[in-house]
């Protein structure tokens, strides 16, 4: 069952203490003294532990706060436009939310939302990974810091991260009272409210930030019901953010913080156009296309453009902005969850916990064809929660030559999707209603006659009792259920043999148990495709390395050579079509594997004098 799929590149990469070529411009640029050249220090957290961007032997890109706002980045999918290798988008293939995202960095990721489907890039906010690609798609509201991580980061961030990781870090509290309101407005009646309340107590050793925000904007594109002349809108922005975040200073050793945040959006579906209408033969080599259009769509109430009863070109608005499609205008979400991040000073050695749970509700459709027909529709109401635990204890020894990191984590993950698709309805039942046996002319092909079903070929179709029409309903109701647990173990260190080299070696062990469980059915023809009560569990292993070599030549330029390994757990087929031994024997169903080393880069920019 399992199906490795493997990528090899050599390279050598080059850093400067300016900056590196992971580092877009921009993201120094906004840090700039205004009376020098000289560039202010970048501070990231790409090997769990805070250091110059300018010393990290890793390909990465940091956004401050400044850089975002100076940018009008107000969604974290916009870093893409300002990240070399990185694709983020919205609306995931398939899926008709505005909020589910795709990621992939250095063309390795996954495109599908499916609650079955693992990102191929992993998504972090605070140290806390994201386990669904649905409300992938953040407001950047109250963000301090963003960093993309480009290759497997399988050693430290572990889980699903075979391409890369977006690591979100929440704007800190500050030690400071202080209240901060930004106001924005704009066309198509955009007008977002964002707040922000530092409340420091305790003489300093409490520190509390609250942070509100009220995002609205009317859609910029419109579907246009044909039947009716109802006009509705899509690609509206009717969203509520908060987020409260506590740092408590319990003693000199000892820190807890404990932050809550929610989004809640109240959204139409995503804008979707029509491009090309083909007639593409289906599984069992029928033209499908062909079936619709002339056993069901002229029995239709509904007129094309062109005034004939198909589904053809003249659907096609020939306006990125318009659609003719009908179907479930609707993408609504409720996103929530709360840390515990804990921190000891141990004397020799540091220990931090950090405990994550997350719940989110969503609803979303999508018109596939965008008419008034009923040919291609899908839609989903899926709820997922989970639960993370990651244990790090790091130190700085000999000399301050050996800085090391040693961890355990753990991840447990429930999701639910009630949905269904709306393919080609009604070409079911009006097979049974043709004559047995037959290939019904004219559907299936010009001069079509009386299929033989003693000569090769495909099935005969037409017929009551014609078990062969069955395959042909895609109307499908379904209830997927999964269970995802996973646990790793990993170290990395960090050697300092000389001055001018140091020598970083990692490993991560990851164990990922899965099952599922559910029922399909088709509709019309009352059978089911995945009987209720069927369930499947399957397990996968995997160890990931990385061995890193670093050259300071000189204060200002470090070189760096570094091959690492990311791992993604395996999982089910979940969209059978035929039957059930569909759901385990697909390829892509296995674990992925993924290998690289990052390619050569230099970029120069002058230091402080």
């Amino acid at each position: 069952m399992k199906n490795y799929r493997k990528g090899v590149a050599a390279a050598l990469c080059a850093a400067c203490t300016a900056t590196s070529i992971g580092v877009p411009v921009s993201a120094w640029a906004a840090e700039a003294k205004s009376e020098s050249l000289a560039l202010e220090e970048i501070v990231v957290t790409a090997r769990k532990r805070e250091e110059s961007i300018q010393s990290t032997p890793v390909a990465v890109s940091a956004f401050t706060a400044d850089t975002l706002a100076m940018r009008n980045i107000d969604s974290i999918d916009k870093v893409a436009q300002f990240t070399p290798n990185l694709q983020f988008d919205g609306s995931a293939a398939l899926s008709g939310g505005r909020f589910n995202a795709t990621m992939f960095i250095r063309g390795v990721g996954q495109n599908d939302f499916a609650t079955f489907s693992d990102a191929g890039v992993g998504l972090y906010i605070d140290g806390i990974y994201m386990g669904r690609t649905i409300g992938g798609i953040m407001d950047a509201v109250d963000v301090g810091r963003v960093e993309v991580l480009r290759g497997p980061q399988g050693t430290l961030f572990g889980r699903n991260t075979i391409g890369g990781a977006v690591n979100i870090i929440t704007q800190a509290p500050s030690d400071r009272f202080q209240a901060k309101v930004d106001l924005t407005s704009g066309s198509f009646n955009r007008f977002d409210l964002k707040a922000s309340l530092d409340l420091p107590a305790a003489d300093g050793k409490l520190l509390t930030r609250v942070s509100v925000a009220e995002l609205n904007r009317d859609g910029y594109a419109k579907q246009v019901d044909l039947a009716t002349g109802n006009t509705q809108e899509r690609g509206d922005h009717n969203a509520q953010v908060a987020r409260v975040q506590s740092v408590w200073q319990v003693s000199d050793r000892f820190t807890a913080s404990v932050s809550v945040d929610g989004t809640r959006a109240r959204e139409h579906a995503a804008p979707l156009t029509l491009l090309r209408v083909a007639a593409v033969p289906n599984a069992g080599g029928y033209p499908f296309f062909n079936l619709y259009n002339n056993l069901v769509a002229p029995n239709q109430p509904i007129v094309a453009p062109n005034g004939s009863r198909q589904m053809n070109s003249s659907w096609i608005t020939g306006d990125p902005y318009k659609t003719y499609g009908t179907f479930y205008n609707i993408n609504n979400l409720d996103n929530w969850g709360a840390g515990l991040t804990l921190d000891w000073n141990l004397g020799a050695a540091k220990l931090k916990s950090i405990t994550g749970y997350r719940k989110l509700r969503a609803d979303f459709g999508r018109d596939g064809d965008n008419s008034s027909l009923t040919f291609r529709e899908t839609f989903n109401n899926d709820t997922a929660k989970q639960l993370s635990q990651e244990l790090q204890l790091s130190g700085l020894n000999l000399n301050d030559r050996l800085n090391w990191l040693a961890g355990v984590y753990y991840f447990d993950e429930d999701t639910v999707d009630d949905g269904g698709a709306r393919l080609a309805v009604g070409v079911f039942n009006a097979l049974q209603a043709q004559p047995t046996g037959s290939w019904s002319p004219p559907a299936i092909a010009p001069n079509a006659t009386l299929c033989n079903p003693a000569l090769p070929g495909p099935p005969c179709l037409g017929g009551a009792t014609n078990p062969q029409n069955v395959a042909n309903d895609l109307q499908i109701q379904l209830h997927n259920v999964n269970s995802s647990k996973s646990y790793a173990f990993f170290a990395q260190a960090s050697y300092k043999v000389a001055d001018w080299f140091s020598v970083t070696p990692g490993i991560r062990y990851t164990h990922d148990q899965k099952e599922f469980s559910g029922f399909q059915l088709r509709l019309n023809a009352n059978q089911y495709i995945v009987p209720p009560g069927f369930s499947i569990e399957q397990s996968w292993s995997q160890i990931s390395p990385k061995l890193s070599l670093e050259f300071t030549v000189t204060d200002d330029a470090l070189l760096y050579v570094s091959a690492s390994s990311g791992y993604k757990s395996g999982g089910f087929n979940e969209r059978p079509l035929r039957n059930i031994g569909e759901v385990n024997t697909v390829p892509g169903a296995g674990p992925e594997l993924n290998l690289t080393l990052p390619p050569l880069a230099a970029i120069f920019l002058i230091p402080e004098s």
